[in-house]
């Protein structure tokens, strides 16, 4: 249900600046090749992490990747519930 680092090459057009990668029901997207891309074709990423307080991506917490982290507090987040 995250970004799909296979499908992201093919949207890339001249007008992209970032690529944002959400993490879903407290599951991070698989970051190396999303970041990889990234660097690739200079841009940058941000991370949703509205959903994913707490989760880990290769035994650090996901909010560690990404150029900006993002998140937010609403009553339907798992952290209020």
């Amino acid at each position: 249900m995250n970004i799909d680092p296979s499908m992201i090459v093919k949207a890339i057009t001249s007008k992209t600046k970032a690529i944002l990668a959400v993490l879903t029901a407290g599951h991070p997207a698989d970051f190396d090749p999303v970041m990889e891309i990234a660097r690739k074709h200079n841009l940058k990423v941000i991370h949703d992490a509205a959903q994913s307080l707490g989760a880990k991506y290769k035994g650090k917490y996901s909010d560690n990747y990404g150029d900006i982290t993002v998140t937010s507090f609403n009553n339907h987040k798992h952290i209020s519930s």
